[in-house]
């Protein structure tokens, strides 16, 4: 009998939950889920799957992925980029879907002075959405453009978000508090955070407000239409507005 494959999933908020309940369905797989709020928690227990209440952003983190062979990391966004270096220093292999703002790539060196590996930005998009760009461009003589639609819209829009979050609510404000970083015609550029973040415009100005396009940290061009992103989705990182 094989052994299994232990699993530390950090955080079990709506998307941390479902992926925990994915991987949980592996018979080779061994998952604990670790969360601070017990309420969250108390559905996946009831469905088997092993849980441990702990604040991740104090010592527990250490206890928690200490028997883990692999962590997930679903914790808000504010916690995303400390709670990966310190996976990162235990010297843990992660898979990371947290919305952090700092640059993931600062975590290189100390990664590979570890040993261990993170792979970030892992969620709907970017992550799926690169991989499939990246399948697209394998299987083409060329891609010239790619769409992606993503995005929680509701089939009846409330006011006066008119929006649904699929995702943590608390980083679903963030995408419109920080700046975001526009790539035209090859040349990478900042943009200002919202005006509704800073009160110059109604919430519905702001879901009407552009997407900027994916880009792709490596090499500072946009994906559509570049083969390193097409061909190494997991090294990039987009910054969007979803």
């Amino acid at each position: 009998m094989s052994r299994k494959t232990k699993i530390a999933v950090l955080g079990a908020g709506r998307v941390g939950a479902a992926m925990a309940l994915d991987l949980a369905a592996d018979p080779d797989l061994d998952v604990l889920v670790a969360d601070r709020d017990g309420g969250a928690l108390a559905p996946l227990a009831v469905r088997g799957i092993a849980t441990r209440e702990a604040d991740l952003g104090g010592p527990a983190l250490e206890e928690v992925i200490a028997g883990s062979q692999l962590v997930v990391g679903a914790v808000p966004g504010f916690l995303g980029f400390s709670t990966a270096r310190r996976v990162l220093a235990a010297g843990r292999d992660l898979v990371d879907i947290s919305f952090f703002p700092e640059d993931a790539f600062a975590l290189d060196g100390f990664a590979r002075e570890r040993g261990a590996m993170a792979l970030v930005d892992c969620g709907v998009a970017p992550g799926l959405s690169n991989l499939l760009l990246g399948a697209m461009a394998a299987r083409m003589d060329r891609v010239e453009s790619f769409v992606c639609y993503v995005g929680g819209l509701p089939a009846r829009p409330a006011p006066p978000w008119e929006y649904k979050a699929p995702f943590s609510p608390i980083d679903v404000l963030e995408e419109y508090t920080r700046p975001a970083r526009y790539v035209r015609g090859g040349s990478s550029s900042p943009s200002p955070p919202s005006p509704a973040s800073s009160g110059g415009s109604s919430p519905r100005s702001v879901s009407s407000r552009p997407s900027s396009p994916t880009a792709c940290a490596a090499c500072s061009r946009p994906c559509p239409g570049s083969p390193r992103c097409a061909s190494s989705p997991c090294a990039t990182r987009a910054t969007s507005r979803r």
